[in-house]
């Protein structure tokens, strides 16, 4: 980290096609973040209120929240 910690980062991407989706989502107790390519698996897991679509050609991290655009060089 930039800190200089050795803690880990969370991160998770979805490619710019957006063939398959990514969901995310808060979990019940509020503790963490839960991530699946279909909602079913988030059922019972998270609160049905947070979960999101993270839009094609973006990222996530702790720090960004709601996902951040990436760029491509062709």
């Amino acid at each position: 980290t930039s800190d200089g910690s050795s803690a880990p980062v969370a991160f998770a991407a979805r490619d710019p096609v957006g063939i398959k989706p990514l969901y995310y989502g808060e979990t019940s107790d509020g503790g963490a973040v839960a991530f699946a390519s279909e909602l079913k698996a988030l059922v019972g897991h998270v609160t049905p209120a947070s979960v999101r679509q993270l839009p094609p050609g973006h990222y996530w991290t702790p720090e960004t929240g709601e996902g951040m655009e990436f760029q491509f060089d062709v």
